[in-house]
């Protein structure tokens, strides 16, 4: 017998190579792509890189045609906001990414970041409100201008494509709606728009699919009966409709035709629709439904898990969901992430949001309220609006974010760590020619504030690094610099330093800080602090100095900076559940 011929990776033919580099949807998966070794980055032009797109090669995508089919006049309610004139070729196509953000630095305290980005026009990010479609439209104080994330852990969980107004941009196309892409390459090197085709469910559980070429539409007829949720699964769309029976959708024809692939109906007693989505090669249901205890005199809410038996064709119902998962359920996807990164978290969890992740089939208008911008002034209006929620999976009860500090701190405010890496604009500037590779990408304040160019000098998450676009208005100016106990900081906070050493000593002495970046993030943070409590007192202290402090005290107790001095001054001015 033969013995098969090995083959290195590194060894695969050029012409393979490049076919593989030109499917890739994303610049860092080109970047990844070309981190694998010297052979695969000499076989793909850096000209794939040009492209100021970030999240997609060919989205965002405004859609011209006179006559658009995905205009239905009649399928929702905010039609009169838009002029007649300005309705014809208004709709914008584009994608957003859920990014989890780990600190490197040796600290498994420190909780992750969970952020939403959507990429409405090229190369530039909005901040979404966590797991939502609302855009953030002012970031926190000490969020810094720049962000440099190349020292972080960054991890693409969930794509969403979106249409939006071109003519008012924050404006959904329809609240609930959802788009997926299906390529047709046939063999081609290089992938346009052209190659795909939109498929589209309606707020009202209509389906169907737009050439993007010629803008060719069609509908899937079956019977009336109307979807739930989309998703490609196998290089296929597979939806679901409002009883849970599963079908696959065969393009291939002139008309849109449905093939049953579970027929079997869940009878779960709800109205609120069902999601579903692929992981890891499998095919998975979440239904939001009532149960009956004996313990209560009515039904209770509950969340079900399914997982498709392809052997039978039926849906197996899950009675765990794995210690070590976590299951996020969001208006736009589905994704499991590990419990391990989430600190204080534990596994077989599901989260959700109670408004968005199960929409109702009796009002496809009811969550009108995520139209609008969601803007942040204060960390108890923050929650307010979130409404995120915890399942738990064996107990089969629900528990709001705020309940527990360690939930809600992975969604916002951003971490203190996030700024204490960023980089000053001189050290950006003087690495600037030492870099091999670069990609600009800009960054753009939508809320009237200045854009910045930034290159990255690690390539592998170039495009990461530039994505946080909503800036706050400007704060100490970044060329004003000192240095106190040999860490640079800024400038006028050094006399403030300079009266807790006298006072106190230092306070950092036996510190866990593991990098200067993060340093000067703790000495500023904490000089902050004081300059706080002394121009402040219960009455005159706003919303966001009180959380700025609460946040701060704890970030810094983290590294073991000595702050017993420092409590009895925050009991002066916080209130006692807040201290």
């Amino acid at each position: 017998m033969s013995q098969r011929r090995k083959i290195s990776w590194s060894n695969l033919p050029e012409e393979l190579l490049s076919l593989i580099a030109h499917r890739l949807e994303t610049r860092l998966d080109i970047l990844h792509f070309r981190a694998v070794c010297k052979e695969w980055r000499n076989s793909v032009s850096l000209s794939l890189l040009s492209n100021n797109n970030i999240l997609s090669t060919v989205l965002p995508h405004k859609l011209t045609t006179s006559n658009p089919p995905l205009l239905r006049r009649g399928a929702y309610r905010r039609m009169e906001e838009f002029p007649e004139n300005l309705i014809d070729d208004s709709l914008i196509l584009s994608a957003s990414s859920i990014f989890l953000i780990k600190p490197t630095f040796n600290n498994s305290e420190l909780p992750p970041w969970l952020i939403t980005v959507e990429e409405m026009n090229s190369g530039k990010f909005v901040v979404r409100k966590p797991l939502s479609r609302s855009a953030v439209r002012k970031m926190p104080e000490y969020f810094p201008k720049m962000l440099d994330l190349s020292d972080f852990d960054v991890e693409e969980m969930g794509r969403v494509y979106s249409l939006r107004y071109d003519v008012k941009p924050y404006h959904l196309f329809e609240v609930q709606h959802k788009v997926l892409l299906l390529g047709d390459f046939d063999r081609k090197i290089r992938v346009s728009i052209d190659d795909y085709t939109a498929v589209v469910l309606y707020d009202s559980g209509v389906l169907a699919a737009i050439n993007l070429k010629n803008k060719v539409e069609k509908e899937a007829y079956l019977n009336g009966r109307k979807f739930d949720d989309i998703v490609v699964f196998e290089g296929t769309i597979y939806t679901i409709d409002r009883y849970g029976r599963l079908y696959l959708m065969d393009n291939s024809g002139d008309k849109l035709k449905m093939v049953a692939v579970v027929d079997e109906v869940l009878h779960l007693g709800t109205e609120r629709k069902g999601r579903i989505f692929e992981w890891c090669g499998e095919l998975y249901l979440v239904r939001k439904c009532l149960v009956s205890r004996p313990s209560l005199t009515r039904h209770s809410k509950c969340v079900r898990v399914y997982k498709l038996n392809r052997e039978k064709n039926t849906w197996d119902e899950l009675d765990s969901i794995g210690d070590d998962r976590i299951l996020f359920v969001t208006p736009g996807c589905c994704f499991f992430a590990r419990a391990a990164d989430f600190p204080g978290w534990k596994g077989n969890r599901i989260v959700l949001d109670g408004r968005l992740s199960f929409p109702s089939h009796s009002d496809t208008h009811s969550f009108e309220h995520d139209w609008g911008f969601f803007e942040l002034i204060s960390g108890r209006e923050f929650e307010e609006k979130m409404s995120l929620k915890i399942f738990h999976f064996e107990e089969c009860v629900f528990e709001t974010v705020e309940t527990n500090p360690d939930y809600s701190v992975v969604f916002w405010p951003p971490p203190k760590w996030i700024s204490a890496n960023t980089r000053s604009l001189e050290r950006l500037k003087s690495e600037e020619k030492a870099q091999n590779e670069q990609t600009k990408a800009k960054i753009v304040a939508e809320s009237g504030g200045s854009e910045k160019l930034f290159r990255n000098q690690s390539p592998i998450i170039i495009d990461i690094d530039s994505f946080p676009d909503i800036i706050p208005e400007a704060s100490e100016n970044v060329s004003a610099l000192g240095t106190f106990q040999g860490v640079t900081v800024c400038a006028k906070l050094v006399p403030v330093l300079d009266k807790i050493w006298k006072k106190y000593g230092n306070v950092i002495q036996g510190h866990a800080v593991s990098s200067n970046s993060l340093l000067t993030w703790a000495l500023e943070s904490l000089a902050k602090m004081v300059m706080i409590l002394q121009t402040n007192t219960s009455e005159s202290l706003s919303d966001s100095q009180a959380a700025f402090l609460r946040t701060t005290l704890k970030d810094l107790r983290h590294f073991h900076v000595q702050l017993d001095w420092l409590v009895p001054f925050l009991d002066a001015v916080l209130v006692p559940e807040n201290t």
